[in-house]
């Protein structure tokens, strides 16, 4: 189901970035996706990024990271997203 999903958000969007993780028995380690909107935007925001997370609590336990920084009108703008199985160096 992770395959599909990744590639029809790639179609569907373009310049959007996915990429994913399974481990040799198919066990989920990470997502992560990247809008091209914050790619191509970056080089008019702030250089300073704040990174931040939060578990997830349903069927599936993992923990949702986000990158996010300030435009040049001083508003949230996110960067990237990812759900990764838990907070550690390998995610």
């Amino acid at each position: 189901m992770l395959p599909r999903f990744a590639y029809i958000l790639e179609l569907n969007n373009p310049g959007f970035v996915v990429e994913y993780k399974v481990d040799v028995n198919g066990r989920f380690l990470y997502f992560f996706m990247v809008l091209y909107a914050s790619i191509s935007c970056w080089q008019h925001c702030r250089s300073v990024i704040s990174i931040d997370g939060t578990s997830l609590k349903n069927k599936y336990d993992g923990t949702l990271l986000s990158a996010l920084t300030l435009d040049a009108n001083d508003q949230i703008f996110p960067l990237v997203f990812c759900v990764v199985d838990s907070e550690n160096d390998s995610s």
